[in-house]
C-alpha cells in the first residue's frame, strides 16, 4: 500500500474527543494533535434548521466524529483486503475468463480501490 502524507504528521489510529468535539491523533511522545473540530451546532439547533434538543444535538456529532474516526481508522486494512482479493481473482482474468458482468465488476473494485488509496478524483 502506498504511504499516506498525512500519516507523518497526523498518524493513525485517529481517536475522538466527545468533550472538544475533535478528532485527533498522537504524536510519537504521545501528545494529543487535534486534527479536526466536528461542527454543525447552530444546523442541528437552530431555529429553521432541524431544532434538536442540545442532549439529541452532541449524541449526533458524536456519532458522526466516532465514525470518522473508524473510517480513518480501518481504510489500511479495508486496502488491503481488497488488493489481497484483487490477487486472488487476477488468475481468472489473465486466463481471459472476460464474462461482461465479471470483468465490469473486476474493473469497478479497481476504480474504487484507486479512490481509496487517493490515485483518482
Amino acid at each position: 500500500m502506498e504511504e499516506r502524507r498525512f500519516d507523518n504528521y497526523f498518524p493513525l489510529p485517529f481517536e475522538y474527543n466527545e468533550i472538544g468535539k475533535q478528532i485527533g491523533a498522537r504524536d510519537e511522545n504521545g501528545s494529543y494533535i487535534m486534527v479536526a473540530d466536528i461542527r454543525g451546532w447552530g444546523h442541528l439547533t437552530g431555529q429553521g434548521s432541524y431544532d434538536l434538543d442540545q442532549d439529541t444535538a452532541r449524541e449526533i456529532q458524536d456519532d458522526l466524529g466516532k465514525y470518522l474516526v473508524s473510517c480513518a481508522n480501518n481504510m489500511p486494512l479495508a486496502i488491503s483486503t481488497i488488493e489481497t482479493l484483487m490477487k486472488l481473482v487476477k488468475p481468472h482474468f489473465d486466463n481471459k475468463i472476460t464474462h461482461s458482468p465479471v470483468l465490469k465488476i473486476h474493473d469497478n473494485v479497481n476504480h474504487i480501490l484507486a479512490k481509496l488509496k487517493g490515485d483518482v478524483e
